[in-house]
């Protein structure tokens, strides 16, 4: 039997050329637009979703001021794992005389200079009675200060009391 003979119409030809001159459109838009001219109003509303970000395409430089508030977080989703730049816990010693003050000298892995600091004593008993810590700061890299003051009488020597310090920024 006979291969019927193929005749080309111009429909054919018409949808075929519509074709390649779209798909060429398209290619010549791909490589050969100018830097920056694609901006918001080409977008169109939804068309860039997470899984089209790469990873590290959204840091702190390229998003705009308070672009991201408390309004623009859903409830739960940050812990304190995303705030904190350090969280050490350790025990720390020292003596005080009878109404002194002293800066203690702590060593803490990944603090940075600029950091909040949060120090709170851990354990039951809580800070030793009659001793007042201030406002931690770190002085440099890995390295914060405690302002504390003996506010007895006594002098005070506190060994190994629990110690959680947090830094965060």
């Amino acid at each position: 039997m006979p291969l019927p003979r193929l005749r080309l119409r111009y429909a054919d030809v018409a949808a075929t050329l519509a074709l390649i001159l779209a798909s060429g459109g398209t290619a010549y838009a791909a490589t050969k637009l100018p830097a920056h001219s694609v901006g918001t109003a080409q977008l169109k509303n939804l068309a860039v979703t997470d899984t089209k970000l790469h990873g590290a395409a959204v840091t702190r430089r390229t998003l705009a001021k308070n672009a991201v508030n408390s309004a623009a977080v859903a409830p739960d989703s940050l812990s304190l794992a995303d705030l904190v730049g350090t969280d050490v816990s350790g025990s720390v010693s020292f003596s005080l005389g009878a109404n002194a003050c002293a800066l203690l000298a702590l060593g803490v892995p990944g603090a940075k200079v600029g950091q909040a600091v949060l120090v709170s004593f851990a354990g039951a008993s809580g800070p030793p009675t009659g001793v007042i810590a201030g406002a931690a700061r770190v002085q440099s890299t890995g390295h914060v200060q405690l302002p504390t003051c003996n506010h007895t009488a006594s002098p005070i020597t506190v060994t190994d009391a629990g110690i959680r310090i947090v830094t965060f920024g």
